[in-house]
């Protein structure tokens, strides 16, 4: 279900009249309905892999903290199976393809079938929002639920669930276990939210996503009309994302929950390390807070790199000024400055060619 559809519109007003009549506990319960609703609403098995997530990010973050002595392996457990989740639907059939276009190259028959796999919508955020709870409460920044409703309803909480942002448990978690109490001026922040959300989608992303369209599919563009592009796929990205997240972000308040802030006028950045610290701030907030370590340095020579939801292999020839992807049929290509750390603090969009209206956008 997408934001900008009466669909989703109807499920929201239902909720918002309802909801404010019920105790917290029947209020998180209905959100954990509409929740699972609104995420199966076009295929109801996809329900079944959010219950999934959830079970596994309930009863590991249970057993971290009751029982220290195996706390490693249960984070371990937990942390691969999530994103052993997410590699798999992401990324199976492009390698099965792959391997058959190998198969082919050598002069052996490919099987003449490929494997198509359905990407549920919105599963890198609530990969990294369940991996984030259960090391959270492995570092003891947070503890352990009792409570599997909350739990569940932190994994599956509907207007962030599908475009963001990614929530800290200390920081969502409270709202959900603590009475919410109704206010005009939440209710007016979160229709404005919701209203610049959709002008932001439907008139700026979208029209400015028909000239995009225009000039990439366009023979032989040249270098000025590529460059303008570049530009205009800058402002329908920003756009789109942050539309999306304004929507989420509204809808939330509506409801008496605060969602973090994800973006803050990122392209008025003065450097790239700047511009990661003011597009999809959660994103990158998750992961300096995960401390996780730098990719290895192998992007010093010549290499392939694959960034989005239809990963496909790129040619990539690096210089002195960064890395120029050519001739690709990929989501994004990324410029290169100096290392390239999984924080993405060193990342400027560079480039875009093929599917920009099925962006994946973590």
């Amino acid at each position: 279900m997408r934001f900008q559809t009466f669909d989703y519109g109807l499920l929201l007003v239902v909720i918002f009249i309802v909801y404010w009549f019920l105790p917290r506990r029947l209020q998180n319960l209905l959100l954990l309905g509409a929740s699972y609703l609104f995420y199966s609403y076009v295929d109801q098995w996809v329900g079944l892999l959010l219950v999934g997530y959830t079970l596994v990010t309930y009863f590991a973050a249970r057993k971290i903290e009751v029982n220290k002595r195996h706390a490693r392996l249960y984070l371990a457990m937990a942390c691969t199976s999530s994103l052993g989740v997410l590699g798999i639907f992401k990324y199976a059939s492009f390698f099965v393809e792959s391997f058959i276009s190998v198969l082919e190259g050598v002069g052996l028959a490919g099987s003449g079938s490929t494997l198509r796999i359905l990407l549920p919508a919105g599963i890198s955020f609530y990969t990294f929002q369940s991996i984030g709870y259960v090391i959270d409460v492995y570092m003891g920044r947070t503890h352990a639920r009792r409570n599997f409703l909350d739990v569940a309803l932190f994994i599956s909480f509907f207007p962030q669930l599908v475009s963001g942002p990614i929530e800290r448990a200390k920081h969502l978690l409270p709202q959900i276990e603590n009475k919410r109490k109704f206010s005009v001026n939440q209710t007016s922040e979160g229709l404005s939210l919701i209203v610049w959300g959709l002008f932001k989608k439907l008139v700026i992303a979208d029209n400015v996503g028909m000239i995009v369209d225009t000039i990439f599919s366009t023979s032989s563009p040249g270098a000025a009309m590529l460059w303008v592009g570049t530009f205009a796929f800058g402002v329908q990205i920003l756009a789109d994302f942050s539309g999306y997240t304004d929507i989420a972000r509204g809808s939330a308040r509506l409801l008496g929950i605060h969602l973090s802030a994800n973006f803050r006028h990122p392209w008025l950045s003065s450097s790239p390390r700047d511009f990661w610290r003011r597009w999809h701030i959660s994103l990158s907030s998750w992961l300096r807070r995960k401390q996780t370590r730098e990719l290895p340095n192998c992007w010093q020579y010549p290499n392939y790199l694959c960034i989005g939801r239809n990963m496909a292999w790129c040619r990539v020839e690096f210089h002195p000024l960064g890395a120029i992807p050519c001739r690709s049929n990929h989501d994004l290509a990324f410029n290169k400055f100096g290392n390239l750390p999984l924080r993405y603090d060193s990342f400027n969009i560079s480039y875009v060619h093929d599917n920009r209206n099925q962006l994946d956008f973590v």
